[in-house]
């Protein structure tokens, strides 16, 4: 249930608010990425082994996390 309801549910409301640039679209991809890498990194310390979708949807997570900061420079007032 956490992972429909934060990843999926929180990555479909990211995906919205990003799409119609809503004010502060870049934190809140950022946070989806966080959310995700964090989940990754449960998983992984819970199961003791990696598989390579674990390297795949860690590495979204780290996309995300670095692109919504890269958008939320570019729209801080004043640069």
């Amino acid at each position: 249930m956490i992972l429909l309801v934060i990843l999926g549910g929180g990555s479909l409301a990211a995906s919205f608010v990003a799409i119609k640039k809503l004010r502060g679209y870049p934190t809140v991809v950022a946070i989806i990425g966080v959310a995700l890498t964090i989940w990754i990194v449960v998983e992984v310390l819970m199961i003791q082994s990696v598989h390579y979708l674990h390297i795949i949807f860690g590495g979204i997570g780290v996309a995300l996390i670095i692109l919504g900061e890269i958008q939320r420079k570019k729209e801080e007032p004043g640069l």
